[in-house]
């Protein structure tokens, strides 16, 4: 093997190694940074550590929103087809948000409870804000 090609092999395994390096590193560190979005149905059949941060989606279940007279806690049960789990949060709540409807709370999950940081309210592409319902125009 001439010199020359001794010399691009050995450029491209360090450039290869490099890259694999820099990969590693980049996704382990990443890794603490990765929100799992689960449903109730798989946060209750998988074992997940206290201190990870879940995005649990479902379902608010109708009747089930209770809110503290004394502070800002909320409580609701979030529910699938086939599971419900009650979380726990504790600030002002998204202005749609409402029981019947779909909805993602951002938090951790210590048996039986989801303690909720945030809470996000979904809702479908027709939803129009009420100051546009009372402006409208019946001339459009």
């Amino acid at each position: 093997m001439n010199k020359i090609r001794r010399q691009r092999l050995t450029a491209l395994a360090a450039s290869l190694l490099f890259l694999f390096v820099a990969g590693y590193f980049l996704l382990t560190s990443l890794s603490q940074y990765i929100n799992l979005f689960i449903q109730p149905s798989d946060l209750l059949n998988t074992s997940f550590d206290q201190h990870q941060s879940l995005r649990l989606g479902g379902w608010v279940k109708p009747d089930s929103l209770t809110k503290s007279k004394d502070s800002l806690q909320v409580e609701f049960i979030m529910e699938d087809e086939q599971a419900q789990v009650r979380v726990v949060f504790n600030g002002i709540l998204p202005d749609l948000f409402r029981e019947g409807e779909a909805a993602v709370a951002e938090g951790h999950y210590i048996k039986p409870i989801f303690y909720a940081k945030s809470i996000q309210a979904k809702h479908d592409e027709n939803y129009t804000p009420p100051e546009l319902m009372t402006n409208k125009n019946p001339a459009n």
